[in-house]
């Protein structure tokens, strides 16, 4: 269908526009509001950039490009809170039309053919260069993905590695250092922290990167992040391998009874206590300055492996290192028998764990634990334990650290 033609003459000029609806306004404005920010260092940041590429906003970290230019004229800058209250005002069938003056700096608004009001903006040249060369292309990418990641990100900016989601090797990891998340991803992004905010985008985008940068694009819009210049964490050192112990429960009821739990614990902790047996988990919390307490049980399923031999000879091995330490000022008879009863001792926890019924004893932070819970896609979830005070697995993709128990 072709478009209305509105021909500018109210404002004294001959320009032909092609006026955009407000719907389509509106869509613009939530593509380029994911790099507005509302405190900016410098003002003209707070400005929108109309130009032969399209239309631009950016915070310097992120910047963002909307290829749809028939419905101004000219070149300028109008500030980006005009435009959202413009677009918030229009019904989805209105059509405006924009025209810009280089000498002026101003901006002239027609609305359904009418003129809406003039805007001051300032020089085009104030505006900052965004790096588009970003050529290697790395492939397709759901950004919808992002966003299952973005929440285990941490918000410190003390630890600037960990406030995005790390792509490498054709893994996606983020963490805040008390839950961690990781996954498959497919394209060759390798050694690249990608900014949080790059999960507000929605759907499929060709990406690519070089050693500053990372390049979003569509048909629809461009997105060029900074990549965060810092070093990521040995993520792959703290997931533990051969839990001992494994609880299945159900998803939504171990959720339901977090939810009604954990509001009456401690609200500085958040401690929940999960006492754990062969087909019942308790989950308590309590607070001992407001005197209040919950407790809630569910059916389960318990599992505890017994230690293999590497596992007891390990252990030997880490009690004969802790005797020696203790022992470094002793005689050679006294570490000899320190060793011997530290061995000794290893055998009989072995043999003991072996022979008791499954039990054990566990505490997370509420809120932490209900964050991974959520963010898993099946309905049974199996948390797989090695100790009390050792990281746990959910569903083989999210790692939790327990808190230490306090009484």
């Amino acid at each position: 269908m072709k478009k209305s033609v509105l021909t500018a003459t109210a404002i004294g000029a001959n320009v032909n526009f092609q006026p955009i609806s407000g719907l389509e306004l509106k869509e613009i404005v939530g593509k380029l509001a994911v790099c507005v920010e509302k405190n900016n260092s410098l003002p003209v940041l707070d400005m929108a950039k109309f130009d032969s590429n399209g239309i631009t906003t950016t915070n310097l970290e992120a910047s963002c490009i909307v290829p749809n230019k028939s419905f101004y004229s000219g070149v300028g800058l109008l500030e980006f809170q005009t435009l959202n209250v413009i677009s918030r005002a229009m019904k989805p069938t209105d059509k405006l039309a924009i025209m810009f003056n280089s000498e002026t700096f101003e901006s002239s608004v027609l609305l359904n053919g009418v003129k809406y009001g003039n805007f001051q903006g300032s020089d085009i040249a104030e505006f900052p260069l965004i790096p588009t060369k970003v050529d290697n292309y790395a492939g397709l990418l759901d950004c919808n993905m992002l966003k299952k990641y973005v929440g285990f990100a941490s918000k410190d900016d003390l630890r600037p590695a960990l406030t995005g989601v790390y792509f490498n090797e054709g893994e996606v990891v983020a963490t805040d250092a008390h839950c961690m998340v990781w996954g498959k991803q497919k394209t060759t992004l390798s050694n690249c922290i990608i900014p949080a905010i790059a999960s507000k985008l929605t759907g499929a985008y060709k990406v690519s990167y070089n050693d500053t940068n990372v390049k979003f694009e569509n048909n629809q819009a461009t997105y060029v992040f900074r990549k965060i210049d810092e070093k990521y964490s040995d993520y792959k050192a703290v997931i533990p391998t051969g839990g001992r112990y494994t609880l299945t429960v159900g998803k939504s009821q171990l959720i339901e009874a977090l939810n009604k739990v954990v509001p009456h614990g401690n609200t500085t902790t958040k401690q929940v206590t999960l006492y754990i047996s062969a087909n019942n988990v308790t989950l308590c919390t309590q607070d001992l300055d407001f005197s209040r307490e919950s407790t809630i049980s569910l059916e389960c399923d318990f599992v505890e492996r017994p230690l293999t031999e590497s596992e007891i000879e390990h252990a030997k091995k880490r009690n004969e290192s802790i005797a020696k330490k203790f022992a470094n000022d002793g005689s050679k008879k006294v570490k000899e028998q320190l060793v011997l009863e530290a061995q000794k001792l290893a055998e009989l926890n072995a043999e003991l764990a072996a022979v008791k019924p499954p039990h054990l004893e566990i505490a997370f932070n509420g809120t932490f634990l209900l964050k991974c819970l959520q963010s898993t896609d099946t309905e049974t979830i199996d948390l797989v334990m090695s100790s009390p005070t050792r990281a746990c697995i959910i569903n083989e993709r999210i790692l939790i650290m327990p808190i230490m128990i306090k009484d």
